[in-house]
């Protein structure tokens, strides 16, 4: 069986029988993706299920570290090679899980970077001279929003016009990291931006779409 073909399959597996979240399955397609690219560029012209080996992904794995990676990124890497294999081995088409034999380096400390007020008003004085002001009204929603709940930025994106309840300021989020969906509030700063969108019949935040 084609790696390629296997790839395809445990995808589809992932988003209807086990249901993943959609920032999760663009993860683990990105890897996969990369995977299958470094084979084909080193050896494996049209790599089989069969060359998915330890050896292989342990060189796999090195070429990953050689790139500067952060450990935390090589294991979000590693991550999906080994739930492909498992889901391989319960296909029948592998006998045991490759991947399982690699030694992952030691997860480092997840860094996060906080903005500082500075920043935050620099940012709304460049978004309020956009044109027009429907636009700049926007930006500062969408900033105002990101800032005050948290949402990454998938989760933005794909808002919908039905997700906004501007009578309690709140946002209905449905395609979040662990595919549940919740309700978050906007503060009053955000939403009044947001009913000034809404008033000449502009989809709120879906506009980042176009």
């Amino acid at each position: 069986m084609r790696l390629e073909d296997a790839i395809t399959d445990y995808m589809g597996w992932a988003r209807v029988e086990k249901g993943y979240s959609q920032t999760g399955n663009k993860q683990r397609q990105y890897w996969l993706g990369e995977l299958l690219k470094w084979m084909q560029e080193n050896g494996y012209r049209d790599p089989a299920v069969e060359d998915l080996t330890t050896p292989a992904l342990r060189r796999f794995q090195f070429y990953l570290n050689a790139g500067g990676l952060r450990p935390r990124t090589i294991h979000n890497a590693i991550y999906p090679i080994k739930s492909l294999s498992a889901y391989l081995i319960k296909s029948g088409a592998l006998s045991d899980n490759p991947a399982s034999a690699l030694t992952l380096p030691k997860l480092d400390e997840a860094s996060r970077e906080e903005v500082t007020d500075a920043e935050m008003m620099q940012l709304m004085e460049d978004a309020a001279r956009i044109h027009p002001p429907r636009r700049a009204a926007l930006a500062s929603a969408i900033i105002y929003t990101v800032a005050t709940t948290g949402i990454r930025r998938g989760e933005l994106i794909a808002l919908r016009l039905g997700d906004v309840n501007l009578e309690d300021g709140s946002l209905i989020l449905r395609h979040t990291k662990n595919g549940k969906s919740h309700r978050v509030y906007l503060p009053d700063t955000a939403l009044l931006r947001c009913r000034f969108i809404s008033s000449d019949s502009i989809q709120v935040l879906c506009v980042l779409r176009e």
